[in-house]
């Protein structure tokens, strides 16, 4: 179903097929409020079927669908993270799951499968390959007699209907199924390439290059000029080293050589020139001297290191900043109301704040908004009038509403403070 507006067409389908394969009439049909269903409420009751839905919003009366989609979606998941495959084949994911699901025995069935309680016979397993990895399909269709005769293809499920297996083409992007079909269950093409930027869209199949799969060594095909980007490349040395940070391994220093011609290349060489960094000529010449090694020297004191230069220039901010004020700074001077040292800016407001420019209607009015301030502890507040008399009205209105009730402390106890 690629469409939500086939599933009418596709459930009076499934309908024929329960009655034809299984000699069996579907008596109830349950489902929640989509709207793809609620429209076959003629269909229901033209064969005599029960129609139920859930009501608003309560998936829990649909208990039983729920918990069967939620078991085939956690196994498709772990199809596809297994085998690192894209998005797109999520489709593939979930009837891989399902079709193997159906074939795995269950306790609450006495160890027995679901395919083995429709079908009446035990389902066999020798069909069963991993999920994702590497296949070769056979090439039915061979050009000429050098051409390959394997198409190197991801195993993405089993289709319906045929003894076969349904596979990706790597070459062409094409789904087509096999029978003669050779696995390397454990080679997954796609874990091999790495992810570029997520995308907010479903993003299509990743192209695969032959030389990104990993080649069982059993197998290794042969470069093909019309099929350049398929080859994989030849097998790397084994002198060189695996780390590509440092291609050739450390030496000693020598001494400058005089640069040599570079002798003939083989198929192998030739194909790491263009592979491996460019090297300088004396790097890869053979040396046909021994190695001078300098003589030993007693070693050197080393001199202390010489202390960082500090300006003795004062500091201070810029002239532009002297009409501002700045943030984030703090002094030890203390307010008309704090008891003590408390933190505040480091350049208080009316030092480089003017009021010359305002108009005195306005000044009268900034004055009055700083003759009070809020204090910051109880510290602070205790000590005027003002804030005792707030502190005892918001008290009494809260025994008034019965917010909390008044009890004794234990004996042994430590009262919780609050804020």
């Amino acid at each position: 179903m690629r469409h939500k507006d086939e599933a009418q067409s596709l459930l009076k389908k499934f309908f024929s097929f329960v009655q034809t394969q299984f000699e069996s009439h579907i008596k109830t049909f349950r489902s929640d409020n989509s709207g793809e269903f609620t429209s076959l409420r003629s269909f229901f009751q033209d064969h005599g079927v029960v129609f139920q839905h859930s009501c608003v919003y309560t998936p829990q009366q649909n208990r039983v669908v729920e918990r069967k989609h939620r078991h085939i979606l956690q196994v498709a998941r772990a199809l596809k993270f297994q085998a690192q495959l894209p998005t797109l084949f999520w489709g593939e994911c979930a009837l891989t799951a399902v079709h193997i699901i159906n074939r795995l025995p269950s306790p609450v069935l006495s160890l027995k499968t679901l395919f083995e309680l429709l079908y009446s016979k035990r389902p066999s397993f020798s069909h069963l390959r991993v999920f994702g990895c590497l296949a070769y399909a056979t090439n039915v269709r061979v050009s000429h007699k050098f051409d390959h005769h394997s198409i190197p293809s991801i195993f993405i499920g089993y289709p319906v209907g045929r003894k076969a297996y349904k596979l990706f083409d790597l070459s062409s992007n094409k789904i087509f199924t096999s029978r003669d079909v050779k696995f390397h269950e454990t080679s997954f093409p796609y874990a091999s390439v790495k992810p570029i930027s997520p995308s907010p869209t479903v993003p299509g199949p990743i192209p695969l290059l032959a030389r990104d799969i990993p080649w069982p060594n059993s197998f290794s095909p042969t470069p093909n000029a019309s099929l350049s980007n398929t080859v994989t490349p030849p097998a790397l040395p084994n002198s060189l080293p695996a780390s590509p940070s440092s291609p050739f391994p450390k030496t000693p220093h020598t001494s400058p050589s005089p640069p040599s011609s570079p002798p003939p290349l083989s198929p192998n060489q030739s194909f790491l020139s263009s592979e491996l960094p460019s090297l300088s000529s004396s790097s890869l010449a053979p040396s046909s001297e021994p190695s001078s090694i300098p003589p030993s020297h007693s070693p050197t004191p080393v001199p202390d290191p010489i202390p960082l230069r500090h300006s003795s220039r004062q500091t201070g901010p810029p002239i532009k900043l002297k009409d501002f004020v700045c943030n984030n700074v703090y002094s030890t001077q203390s307010t008309s109301l704090s008891l003590g040292p408390t933190k505040g800016t480091r350049h208080p407001l009316a030092k480089h704040l003017s009021y010359h420019r305002y108009m005195p209607q306005y000044k009268s009015f900034v004055a009055q908004l700083g003759i009070i301030t809020e204090p910051r502890s109880y510290s602070e507040a205790i000590v005027h009038p003002e804030w005792q008399k707030a502190m005892n009205s918001e008290l009494q209105a809260l025994q008034a509403n019965g917010t909390w009730t008044l009890t004794p402390l234990p004996a042994g106890h430590t009262p919780i403070g609050c804020r």
